[in-house]
């Protein structure tokens, strides 16, 4: 399933907030409303596409002129993209109608189509995976893409069409990362082995498959090129060759390794 965004209408009940409650979510703290429609990136297609077809007509009544008649090819040919993008928009604006996306302090719902999602923070799991699309050497648009796993453990993944991404994005990874940081330091302190997909650590070591490291011998953990990577007797090596957004709670692995690390070396 993916969420996407639309616009909210109103109901003499609020779904949203029966499924907070029905979760034990505790109180609401952010509400994030669907991105509107980009409609006026449109409005220049429009004008040149008008005044194409009026060259066109123009050309046709007062007998035919080259460049009137490139003009009106190039009307034909711009309405049909234009007309191609506005049914899509209005296709999407009124197939996610209602959608909306709400945080609360042990977790956040997200309402789509007609159906209602509840997540907790303490037992999600979460895959992001944020892509920047560059050109010409900038940022062009960023998308960002969260695969989250429900109260009832169905997968949903959630993107970037409710507004500011860059905000409730973050907030939710901090939110797990607090949530599930505290159990998972105890269950490592109590000799359990954790596993992040395909990553896995203990209180000693942190490993991929067979392939392992003591976290004494680690001096530094970072992100490189997508991949989770240690410095070891000042080389850098990559942990797996799995991207960090395929780690399930990544951020808890991380703030955990990063603790653990610390303690070996101060131990």
């Amino acid at each position: 399933m993916e969420l996407n965004a639309g616009r909210p209408v109103a109901n003499e009940h609020d779904p949203v907030a029966e499924a907070a409650v029905a979760a034990g979510l505790g109180t609401r703290r952010a509400s994030y409303l669907p991105v509107a429609p980009g409609w006026r990136r449109y409005r220049r297609m429009v004008i040149v596409t008008a005044v194409g077809w009026a060259a066109l007509l123009g050309s046709v009544a007062g007998g035919f002129v080259v460049g009137e008649i490139f003009a009106g090819v190039f009307a034909v040919m711009f309405s049909g993209r234009l007309l191609w993008d506005l049914v899509r928009l209005r296709y999407f604006e009124e197939r996610n109608r209602g959608s909306r996306l709400e945080l609360f302090q042990r977790g956040f719902v997200v309402a789509f189509r007609g159906e209602v999602r509840a997540f907790r923070y303490d037992t999600t799991s979460v895959l992001q995976n944020i892509v920047r699309h560059n050109g010409y050497g900038t940022t062009i648009g960023i998308t960002y893409a969260y695969t989250c796993t429900d109260v009832t453990g169905a997968k949903v993944v959630v993107r970037s069409g409710f507004e500011r991404p860059e905000e409730w994005g973050p907030a939710i990874q901090q939110a797990v990362t607090d949530a599930q940081l505290p159990s998972a330091a105890f269950a490592i302190d109590a000799g359990q082995r954790l596993d992040f997909g395909d990553l896995w650590m203990t209180s000693g070591l942190v490993g991929s498959g067979a392939v392992s490291v003591a976290w004494s011998e680690i001096e530094e953990i970072r992100v490189r090129d997508g991949l989770v990577s240690l410095r070891v007797a000042g080389q850098w090596r990559a942990l797996t060759t799995t991207p960090v957004r395929y780690v399930p709670n990544f951020f808890v692995f991380l703030a955990l390794a990063q603790d653990l690390r610390r303690r070996n070396i101060s131990g």
